[in-house]
């Protein structure tokens, strides 16, 4: 059954991606070329150093790439629940009245509070992400902080 609220949050999301979208299509087209250009330049400046460079950064946008599709999936899974907490909200506001009426408020409360905390438990795995202790030499350290970015 498809409600208002939910092709309202379709339609937003779809609008949101193709906004990001069109706003760096322009340099994702040209990064591969100044990615070249740019490590040819450095290779004629440096000599073979900057194949280290270069490598490097190569194994960066490969874990960046993974970071992505891992965020992506995250991202599809809140999206579903979202959907969902809006269909609540959707319904509630159509049966407000009874809702009045048998005083059920704190039961709708308690079950849109439930799945807006499965939205955040979605969201957990990048909420505390802090790149405050990063060991340079040997790689790239994640550590997760104490500090929740509220959603």
């Amino acid at each position: 059954m498809m409600t208002t609220g939910h092709v309202i949050n379709l339609i937003s999301n779809d609008v949101k991606r193709l906004d990001k979208a069109l706003r760096y299509f322009p340099n994702a087209m040209l990064a591969p070329f100044a990615f070249f250009a740019g490590s040819a330049v450095l290779f004629y400046l440096v000599g073979w150093p900057s194949l280290i460079g270069t490598s490097y950064l190569l194994l960066i946008s490969v874990y960046q790439s993974y970071g992505s599709r891992l965020a992506a999936n995250l991202r599809k899974k809140a999206v579903v629940l979202a959907d969902k907490r809006v269909q609540m909200i959707n319904e509630i506001i159509h049966g407000i009245r009874t809702i009045k009426l048998y005083s059920w408020e704190q039961y709708f409360v308690n079950s849109v509070s439930a799945v807006r905390g499965l939205v955040k438990v979605c969201y957990h795995p990048f909420s505390c992400v802090s790149l405050k202790e990063a060991a340079w030499p040997s790689g790239l350290v994640i550590r997760r902080s104490r500090l929740r970015v509220p959603l």
